[in-house]
């Protein structure tokens, strides 16, 4: 892994891991899919901030790829400068890997896990003295939702971050949802 991450990067490994998609026959009816939720979505994902706060909103992009897999990008991966999330947060978080899959009465469940990498706001109580852009743990995340007519609803999911140590330095929850990207007309 180390070899393909210094000869391609991590834009390179993202853009392997979905031509790898890509390169997936479909079926011959042309569903592309037997769980028919295979392709990407707009997600918004609500992490619960306690009792009386607004919660912290996270855009993603996701990629649910036929046979299970995932791949997911969002929005909270600038944690690493921003000195108002709180503290645990203040990391950087790489594009998220995992597999999803299809469970009883049209429910989905799936599990990621990202990198996290030292910001210049990382507190080393929680993930150690690090150089910016050094790995400092993993984010694990798992979820399950409901899936109605192309969109993914009323989701639950719940997350940990570990430290290299394998230490548990903040866990949290919230819900998600997510809706498949739409094929549109050329603008003029």
């Amino acid at each position: 892994m180390n070899r393909a991450r210094e000869s391609y990067g991590p834009a390179g490994l993202v853009l392997l891991a979905l031509v790898s998609l890509a390169a997936t026959p479909a079926r011959a009816d042309g569903d592309k899919d037997d769980r028919g939720i295979a392709g990407a979505y707009l997600t918004t994902v609500l992490i619960a901030t306690g009792p009386g706060s607004p919660p912290l909103v996270n855009l993603e992009h996701s990629v649910f790829g036929p046979g299970g897999t995932l791949l997911t990008e969002g929005s909270l991966n600038l944690g690493g400068a921003n000195a108002f999330v709180p503290p645990p947060l203040r990391v950087d978080q790489l594009t998220g890997y995992g597999n999803w899959t299809m469970q009883e009465h049209g429910r989905i469940a799936l599990t990621f896990k990202r990198w996290l990498f030292a910001g210049s706001q990382t507190p080393a109580a929680l993930f150690g003295n690090a150089a910016v852009g050094q790995q400092v743990g993993v984010n694990t995340v798992q979820a399950t939702a409901s899936v109605r007519d192309g969109k993914i609803v009323d989701g639950l999911l719940t997350f940990q971050f570990t430290n290299l140590a394998g230490q548990v330095v903040f866990a949290g929850s919230g819900t998600w949802s997510a809706e498949r990207i739409a094929i549109e007309p050329l603008a003029n």
